[in-house]
């Protein structure tokens, strides 16, 4: 259960740290641009849902958090049954 716990912080971080990651880039997207009008289309541009390269660069870094969110899982759910075999 400890190992679960530690995996599910550990996944909640790198979410975080991926999320921080997300913004301060729109933050210096916006920054960069002329005027705000050109950060809001480039901003689009990036973030089109036919943009397939941006998703999939999005899934590899988020990849290790869902990575560890779905051992904690396993790991909690491995737990539960070792518990319910004892009773």
């Amino acid at each position: 259960m400890k190992i679960a716990k530690i995996c599910r912080g550990a996944a909640n971080v790198w979410f975080i740290l991926v999320g921080i990651s997300i913004f301060i880039s729109t933050i210096g997207l916006f920054l960069k641009a002329p005027s705000f009008w050109a950060g809001l289309k480039e901003w689009q541009r990036i973030w089109s849902p036919y943009n397939l390269w941006n998703f999939l660069f999005t899934i590899a870094v988020a990849s290790p958090g869902i990575g560890l969110w779905l051992l904690s899982q396993k790991l909690e759910s491995r737990a539960i049954k070792k518990e319910l075999k004892k009773e």
